[in-house]
């Protein structure tokens, strides 16, 4: 592979990691807003309970990268992993902290990486530079789920 080609390829992770954190800044401020409305909620018992769910899916337009995934549908996601990442008790530190484990001489050892791009390099066996590489699109799914319970 020609130097040009790697540096191109390492400036695309990069501009995917940077978009990424960015989201992951976004949707932390939205849950932490949620957050705040829950618990005026558990407390006037409105609600008994509730959970955050967020799921990481990631769309390629690349029919090479989609069939290599099975994906037969246009606009089906070709990975999803579903992330912890909004929970009520996370620590602030999994958003500041780098989540690269590049400890080689790779082009992005030295490079902060938010946790959504760590999931996708370190965490998805099944996904490979190219994979990666073909990303077109990412949506990062926030979901709370409410409980009412009725005990009898």
């Amino acid at each position: 592979m020609s130097s040009s080609c790697l540096n191109a390829h390492v400036e695309k992770i990069r501009k995917l990691n940077a978009k990424l954190k960015l989201e992951e800044e976004r949707v932390k401020t939205m849950a932490n807003n949620i957050n705040r409305t829950l618990s005026g909620y558990l407390h006037n018992k409105i609600i008994d309970d509730c959970n955050f769910h967020c799921r990481l899916a990631v769309f390629s337009k690349n029919p090479d990268c989609n069939k290599r995934h099975d994906i037969n549908t246009a606009g089906d996601p070709f990975y999803v992993e579903e992330l912890s990442l909004f929970d009520n008790d996370i620590e602030c530190i999994f958003f500041y902290d780098s989540w690269n484990l590049e400890r080689t001489e790779h082009p992005l050892a030295c490079d902060f990486l938010c946790y959504s791009m760590h999931s996708l390099i370190f965490r998805a066996p099944e996904l490979s530079w190219q994979d990666v590489l073909a990303i077109d699109s990412v949506w990062i799914d926030l979901k709370v789920d409410y409980r009412f319970v009725v005990d009898l």
